[in-house]
Formats: C-alpha cells, structure tokens, sequence
C-alpha cells in the first residue's frame, strides 16, 4: 500500500501535511498516521509566520537545511504539500517516527 503523506516523485520527496498555527503545544508533530500529519505551530497564519515557522522547525527536526524544504501547495490553507530535497520517503518517516518516540 502506498504511503499517502509520504512519497517520493522527480521532483523529491513529497509530504501533505496538516498545521494547526497558533497552538500552545511544545511538540511539533501532534498527530502521526498513514493517511494524516498534523504538525502543532505557535505562530499565527499571518504574514507567513506560520509557514516560516514550519520550514524552519521541520528542517531542524530532519536535520536539514531550511532551503530543503519547500512549501509546493497550500501556503494559504492549514492543508499544505511539501517537498523535501535530498531525503528518501523512508528516511523521513524514520526521523518524523524517532522524534514521536522521544516524546
């Protein structure tokens, strides 16, 4: 079965995502599933704070830089695609995984 938040194209690596701005929760991943990332930020939508804030938390988080992140859809909507340079499908599940086991 294909993974349908994680997956890999030309392009790069692929990842639809969730985001609920102005949270008050530390973690950044809330909820992990197959079909269902929904990372918590505590910047506001606007001016693209909250954007900003996810590249730049996702980026730290994968241990990458923040121009490997880009938001491909949604920079409007809590429902966005990113695309990530330079990292396997796998390898980005694994570290998303590693860092809710951490918890």
């Amino acid at each position: 079965m294909r993974d349908k938040t994680i997956w890999e194209a030309d392009a790069g690596t692929f990842m639809r995502v969730v985001v609920r701005p102005n949270s008050n929760e530390e973690d950044l991943i809330r909820e992990m599933a197959e079909d269902l990332i929904v990372f918590d930020l505590k910047s506001s939508p606007q001016k693209g704070k909250a954007n900003r804030e996810l590249v730049k938390r996702l980026s730290s988080l994968l241990e990458i830089s923040n121009s490997d992140v880009v938001i491909a859809a949604g920079h409007l909507s809590r429902e966005k695609t990113l695309v990530i340079y330079g990292m396997r499908p796998s390898q980005v599940r694994e570290r998303l995984e590693t860092c809710i086991n951490d918890k």
